[in-house]
């Protein structure tokens, strides 16, 4: 995102993750501005986006991109980590 702004490029974002409220206030902390989502997820993402506050999003992306694992992240964020193999790579 921070390479599109240098460029004066635009950068969307499509898809679930878009869709994701969850995820919109770090999207829009790291400068996302446009999203594609299904048509029925629009007034729900709207309303979404009229709560954040970008200086609290910015600073709450800068702290996640500053996080070292996804399960740091997803403890930040009060979400169930994803499994992560930790087992070693097979040499069969």
């Amino acid at each position: 995102a921070r390479a599109a702004q240098e460029r004066k490029r635009e950068i969307s974002l499509c898809g679930d993750m878009a869709a994701e409220q969850r995820m919109t206030p770090f999207l829009l902390g790291i400068g996302l501005r446009c999203f594609s989502v299904d048509p029925h997820a629009i007034p729900a993402l709207q309303r979404c986006i009229q709560t954040v506050h970008l200086d609290e999003a910015r600073r709450q992306a800068q702290e996640l991109l500053s996080l070292g694992t996804l399960r740091e992240v997803a403890e930040r964020l009060d979400w169930p980590s994803a499994p992560v193999d930790t087992a070693p790579a097979s040499a069969d």
